[in-house]
């Protein structure tokens, strides 16, 4: 089964090419998209043990799997962002200038700190921004949609405006660094005719169950614990004591916003094309104190430490150490100090134009201890290793 298996079906230029469909928000804007009744063609690489159709095929078992959901199947292209041409073969090229009138560009690296063996976060941020601006330039199309980051703003603090980008900030890490070089070269594409950049916060999972196969940002304080504390028995931490290992006072914020709430307003726009062109903060207006998360998380260091699996090495437990798991805990969180600043305050007045009727959901305790359980329960991984099972159906934002 060839990756161009629906090669001829359209020829007016009316298909959205979608970067990034395999991660968390591409999965989310590949259902939102077409439940409206786009045409969409998806760029996925393929891995060591699976082929781009076989990691579509994937991508769809896990909707019907965990959401009940059916979505229409992509027109799947074989590719590498990182690739020049994107590493599309002749004749997916050609389908995409005779087929695709615009790029919805979501993929990217998430990697905070540059990798000496793949070159991420640069390799997929930078350079991989410049082979679909480049697809884009020798295939006419000539509207772009690119994915980047509010926190293309660095280590600034106050109100932060969507029209800033470059106004001397201090990057916080390699990411943002990337972020902000993939944004200026966007810009600075004269042979677009119109470029629409989306900038979310720190996207989690979905709201109803907390669905996620990302586990980067929020979930990393979690995923380093997690072998230490599953280890032992009545394992649990003290509270406060997460937070003056982050030598933070509780009071910060941190601008969480719902995977399905983006690709909601994403989607809006995408489809409104007297919407294109804006520059659009997906946050939230209401953030959530660090305080709130590291309670969260104390409370779940206890709930893991209960689990059935945990501590089921055989013999007796060892004894739990609480300044231990704070010290290893402190050393592995220090690469991702800058992202566990207080958050400065993100203008949201274009968005709220564009969306009025969808404001960002704001996330109580209840939601972020179902998205630590989604987490806690898929072992930091997808797919898990054991099957899960979902108490309720999944309701979508519209």
């Amino acid at each position: 089964m060839g990756a161009l298996r629906f090669m001829f079906r359209t020829s007016d230029s009316s298909s959205i090419l979608l970067t990034g469909a395999t991660g968390l928000l591409g999965r989310f804007l590949l259902r939102d998209l077409t439940a409206q009744g786009r045409q969409v063609a998806v760029l996925v690489r393929g891995s060591k043990t699976a082929g781009a159709e076989l990691r579509v095929d994937e991508l769809l078992e896990d909707w019907w799997s965990v959401a009940g959901v059916e979505v229409p199947r992509p027109v799947v292209l074989a590719g590498d962002i990182t690739l020049p041409g994107l590493g599309l073969a002749a004749s997916a090229l050609e389908w995409v200038e005779a087929n695709v009138g615009e790029v919805v560009h979501s993929a990217a690296s998430l990697a905070f700190d540059r990798r000496a063996h793949d070159g991420e976060p640069y390799a997929s941020n930078v350079h991989g921004t410049a082979h679909v601006l480049e697809l884009c330039r020798t295939t006419g199309i000539r509207r772009l949609h690119h994915v980047s980051t509010a926190y293309v703003c660095g280590l600034r603090r106050g109100r932060v405006l969507a029209t800033e980008l470059d106004v001397g900030q201090t990057p916080g890490n390699d990411y943002e660094r990337s972020k902000i070089e993939a944004e200026r070269a966007v810009r600075a594409a004269d042979w677009l005719d119109v470029r629409t950049v989306y900038r979310p916060s720190i996207i989690v999972g979905d709201l109803v169950n907390g669905f996620t196969n990302t586990f980067h940002g929020f979930y990393k304080p979690l995923r380093i614990v997690q072998p230490f504390v599953e280890s032992f028995v009545q394992a649990s931490l003290e509270p406060g004591s997460l937070l003056g290992v982050l030598g933070m006072s509780g009071h910060e914020r941190k601008n969480l916003v719902s995977v399905d709430w983006v690709s909601a307003v994403m989607t809006r726009i995408i489809l409104d094309p007297a919407l294109h062109g804006g520059t659009y903060h997906l946050t939230s207006t209401r953030p959530t104190s660090v305080g709130l998360l590291c309670s969260v998380f104390e409370q779940m260091v206890t709930e893991m430490a209960a689990r059935p699996d945990a501590a089921d090495a055989g013999g007796p437990a060892p004894a739990f150490d609480p300044p231990v798991l704070a010290r290893l805990f402190g050393e592995q969180m220090e690469v991702y100090r800058a992202y566990w600043r207080d958050d400065p305050e993100f203008d949201v007045t274009a968005t709220s134009r564009a969306a009025p009727d969808l404001p960002a959901p704001p996330l109580d305790e209840a939601t972020l201890r179902r998205l630590c359980r989604f987490a806690i329960d898929a072992g930091f991984r997808w797919p898990p290793d054991r099957e899960l099972s979902l108490s309720q159906p999944r309701s979508t934002v519209t």
